[in-house]
């Protein structure tokens, strides 16, 4: 009868459900990859266990998602109703979060709150700046994907020296 709360984290997901699976053996994990000095890419990895794979696929689904977002949002914007642009704000939201307060999750939750308050002027000014913090976002994303890349790719490397 457990439940999880928004937002949801790889370690409270991992706590949830931990003691229902099988157990399996593993071997012992090797020591989290050294990295570059970004708070960003340390908290996911911190999120997701140091499993650069999966990190890495988190950050892929958010750039192919980002995409669909910011033009729903930008939809949104000129329809000029209120209650898909606070739909399309709250998702784009959700969607940034796992990667930190940034920017555009700021953005995108004054946008959908002066949309869920009817506030169509103020949700409408955010547009410009919205649209920078988006691509900001996606060349952040992008930096941290290639730093990703690299710690996948070292991680290989060790695992075929090992054996």
């Amino acid at each position: 009868d457990d439940y999880l709360t928004k937002p949801i984290t790889i370690a409270h997901l991992l706590r949830a459900v931990e003691g229902r699976a099988e157990p399996r053996i593993e071997p012992p994990p090797a020591p989290p990859p050294a990295l570059p000095d970004s708070g960003v890419v340390a908290q996911l990895m911190e999120q997701v266990g140091q499993d650069a794979d999966l990190a890495l696929g988190m950050i892929v689904t958010c750039l192919t998602d980002l995409e669909g977002r910011l033009q729903a949002l930008a939809q949104a914007f000129d329809a000029r109703q209120s209650l898909p642009l606070a739909r399309a704000a709250h998702a784009l939201k959700g969607l940034v979060a796992l990667f930190g307060d940034s920017a555009l999750r700021q953005l995108a939750a004054a946008v959908e709150a002066a949309a869920r308050n009817g506030d169509m002027t103020q949700a409408l000014s955010h547009a410009p700046e919205l649209a920078a913090a988006g691509q900001a976002f996606r060349e952040q994303l992008d930096m941290m994907r290639a730093v990703v890349e690299h710690l996948v790719q070292g991680a290989s490397k060790e695992f075929d020296h090992g054996f």
